[in-house]
């Protein structure tokens, strides 16, 4: 049976395809991995002075990822307290002069194993709350949801965040990461 030469190509063309085809998706499981830091740029703030918050992807994973180089739309607080308790927030509707969507499409950098973006957060006198705030924005029905927290009250704060993209994938990227990362804690006190 395996003395025909045609027959013995075959079945070699055969094994290289489907050798070929476990190594092309063994490959495309391999998941882009990203560690998160973050910290303020002082433990010690007086009240109505501007917190700073600064926060740190890295790869360290084994594939180029892409990550977005925003706070708007990637940084989510699951936790916010001052003193053991949550602090005042508010929400409202974010309005871009292009679309949100669009917005975390074009944020998307590509970010090789090792490599670290660095993002900065910095709090603004929000009219809502009248008080400095440091603001996220939260991707609902396609547009932005603005949320806003208190960081000028005095007290001792607490802040947990991950990094999340909400958005769609982009044809540039090679590998999106879209899960949650690491769970980042952030300290100071407002005087």
């Amino acid at each position: 049976m395996l003395n025909n030469p045609k027959k013995l190509f075959i079945i070699t063309a055969v094994v290289i395809v489907l050798v070929a085809v476990f190594f092309i998706l063994e490959r495309t499981k391999i998941s882009p991995e990203v560690f998160l830091e973050a910290s303020t740029d002082k433990m010690f703030y007086e009240s109505g002075e501007e917190v700073v918050l600064s926060v740190s992807w890295t790869n360290s994973g084994s594939v180029d990822t892409c990550v977005s180089d925003m706070d708007a739309g990637s940084i989510r607080f699951i936790s916010f307290t001052r003193d053991g308790e949550q602090v005042e927030t508010r929400s409202a509707p974010s309005y871009f002069i292009t679309s949100f969507i669009e917005m975390l499409e074009v944020s998307l950098k590509t970010v090789v194993p090792g490599e670290s973006m660095d993002i900065v957060m910095v709090s603004r006198v929000d009219p809502g709350l009248g008080r400095q705030a440091l603001r996220t924005t939260t991707l609902e029905d396609g547009r932005g949801i603005g949320m806003f927290y208190d960081v000028e009250t005095p007290g001792d704060y607490n802040l947990e965040l991950i990094y999340e993209y909400p958005g769609p994938p982009l044809a540039g990227c090679p590998s999106i990461f879209q899960g949650a990362t690491n769970i980042v804690r952030a300290t100071f006190t407002v005087n």
